[in-house]
Order: structure tokens, then C-alpha cells, then sequence
């Protein structure tokens, strides 16, 4: 569960899991996570994407994050995300990608499993099972492990008034060096602590 904020023109969400997502839609259609059609005050903070698979046959596609290319997307920002593991499982010849974002859109500190996540702070090429207690589908655990990449690496968005100041288990971001990456604000620090023994 995670927190929606309306306005008018504006949308906020923060602090979401959307997993283990399976399609076999038409040939023209494709699977996501997140998708954003529009432009506006519209932002999507703190939140992880894991594990949308397209299958089937036809040309659709599967991604964890969508804002499409076309169009103007001004006002649309996506940070301190965590999106892994899109995938195409069937006979598709549609393409699969974690980040799909506008180029009017703004964009920062998102981690990626692929090579799509970019903007200021991001990182690529993170494998899902270093990042989550469990991204076995059908046994998920989106929480961040002690030692994840996605601990103490995001942005601190902390002044923005609008902004939700809850992880989706109610804990307050942050918690621990910084601010985390995905919907879950660990509650210890990824740093790991040398222990020196005396004799």
C-alpha cells in the first residue's frame, strides 16, 4: 500500500510495491508497473517495481516504469526508485526494459536490474536478489536487505512540503546514513562496521 496525493493537475505517489505482474495481452499491447500518459505536476517517489513479465505472443512489451516517449511530459518526475526484472517470457517480439522515460521527464536517483535507469544518482545493472530479502516470484520480499545497493543512495526530498515522509511500512525516511532507494527506508545502514579484536 502506498500513499497517493491529489490536487488539482498534480498526482503524487510514494512509498508502493507493484510486483510479480504477468500479461498475455493482444499484439498491440504491453504490461507495466507504473505508467504515466500525461503531463502535469506529477511524481512518483520512494517506490519499487519488480518482476513484470510480458508473455504471449504478438508485439507488447513489458516495463517496470513507463512514461511515454511521445508527447510532452513536462512536470512528470520519477526518483529514488528501485525497478528490476521486466522481462518477455513468450514468443513476443515486443522488447523488455525496466525504465522507459519521456525525455521531457525528470528523472533521478533510480536503480535498475538492466542498463535503463538514468539521471543524476542512478545506477544500472543491479541484480535483484543482492537488493531484496526475496525477488522469488510467488515468495517476494521487496524489503532491503541489510547489505542492499539501494541503502543510504537516494535523494533527500525531504523538503518538499508535499511530499510523503513514510516507507511503506510507516517508518519515517530516513533511517539510517541517507535516504533509500524503493518504497522500503531499511532500518540499519548498508555501511558495513570493521570489528578489531584486542588481545
Amino acid at each position: 500500500m502506498g500513499n497517493v496525493a491529489d490536487a488539482a493537475q498534480q498526482a503524487e505517489l510514494t512509498s508502493t510495491f507493484i510486483y510479480d505482474i504477468e500479461s498475455t495481452p493482444g499484439s498491440s499491447q504491453f504490461v507495466a508497473a507504473f505508467e504515466i500518459e500525461t503531463s502535469g505536476n506529477v511524481k512518483i517517489r520512494n517506490s519499487t517495481g519488480h518482476d513484470v513479465q510480458r508473455a504471449g505472443s504478438g508485439t507488447g512489451n513489458a516495463r517496470c516504469i513507463s512514461v511515454a516517449a511521445n508527447g510532452n511530459h513536462a512536470g512528470v518526475e520519477v526518483e529514488n526508485l528501485v525497478c528490476t526484472d521486466a522481462a518477455i517470457t513468450g514468443s513476443s517480439s515486443g522488447t523488455a526494459a525496466d525504465y522507459v522515460i519521456g525525455a521531457n521527464a525528470v528523472r533521478s536517483y533510480l536503480m535498475s536490474s538492466d542498463d535503463t535507469a538514468d539521471g543524476t544518482g542512478s545506477i544500472i545493472d543491479q541484480v535483484s536478489s543482492d537488493i531484496y530479502v526475496s525477488s522469488v516470484r510467488g515468495s517476494e520480499d521487496l524489503h532491503l536487505k541489510a547489505y542492499s545497493p539501494a541503502k543510504d543512495v537516494g535523494n533527500d526530498v525531504s523538503g518538499d512540503t508535499n511530499y510523503g515522509s513514510e516507507d511503506i511500512d510507516g517508518q519515517v525516511f530516513p533511517m539510517g546514513l541517507g535516504w533509500d532507494m524503493g518504497g522500503d527506508e531499511a532500518q540499519f545502514d548498508r555501511k558495513r562496521t570493521a570489528v578489531v579484536v584486542i588481545e
